[in-house]
């Protein structure tokens, strides 16, 4: 008896411990967990989305966490966590009615020969601090004034001491308006980002990508949680570093 009651669940303290003892217990409160997504808070504040939980060990304290795609999983010491919160998060809303393209936009490149993609530039970004590293993808919105086979796909490759790192491509276009006489277009949509490496992120979010033409043209991409909080925003940059590629906005007919 004395060996059955070594570790019990009271061995691991803490309010997040807790909530995620009753969570292992498929409390009434935490109905259908395995859909249901949260939010960790650590104790400096940060807050990691968008984890389904698995199963906690009352003996380490060690509380295992799936992503969002399922494809990683995370473990963390409930302890050392200042809150868990239950979200919401949006599912991918079926495609809206069909856009009518006023202008059509793209990467063009001279040099290379391979349209629609840019790569390998470096681009100041914000997650949410500053900092400054490649960022690679291609963009090719209303092909023949049509947004059917419309793509907007981009990766952050994991570096440094941070590891930040995901790819994002776009599930839904929801607008695309051209102003300034055709020299900007600016798409709106939603699209799923997957984690590349240690950290970054994973999930649903809305995005808006900017092109202006003039000389090579810029990019200027933004994500935006459920919350309409910006969780990625890059400077805007141009298409590429060595030259021979530039951003194309031509008016549909």
């Amino acid at each position: 008896m004395d060996h059955k009651k070594k570790h019990t669940s009271c061995d691991c303290e803490g309010c997040v411990c807790s909530v995620l003892r009753k969570l292992s217990k498929k409390d009434c409160l935490f109905d259908d967990s395995e859909e249901q997504f949260f939010t960790l808070v650590k104790k400096n504040g940060l807050k990691v989305a968008n984890l389904r939980f698995i199963e906690l060990d009352p003996k380490t304290c060690c509380a295992k966490f799936k992503s969002f795609t399922g494809q990683t999983i995370q473990v963390w010491d409930c302890r050392k966590l200042a809150g868990i919160i239950k979200q919401n998060v949006p599912p991918i809303p079926p495609p809206p009615p069909p856009i009518e393209c006023e202008c059509s936009g793209t990467i063009t490149a001279g040099q290379s020969g391979t349209p629609e993609t840019f790569a390998n530039n470096r681009v100041d970004f914000l997650v949410p601090s500053d900092t400054r590293r490649n960022v690679n993808g291609r963009i090719n919105i209303c092909p023949s004034c049509s947004i059917d086979q419309s793509v907007f796909q981009f990766r952050v490759p994991p570096s440094g001491g941070s590891m930040f790192g995901f790819n994002f491509e776009a599930n839904t276009f929801t607008s695309a308006i051209c102003s300034m006489e055709n020299t900007i277009l600016t798409v709106c949509g939603v699209g799923t980002a997957t984690q590349m490496g240690a950290n970054g992120l994973d999930g649903v979010f809305t995005y808006e990508v900017i092109l202006t033409a003039g000389g090579e043209g810029t990019i200027k991409i933004t994500l935006y949680d459920e919350n309409n909080l910006v969780v990625f925003e890059t400077a805007p940059f141009r298409p590429s570093v060595g030259g021979g590629k530039s951003v194309a906005i031509v008016e549909c007919p």
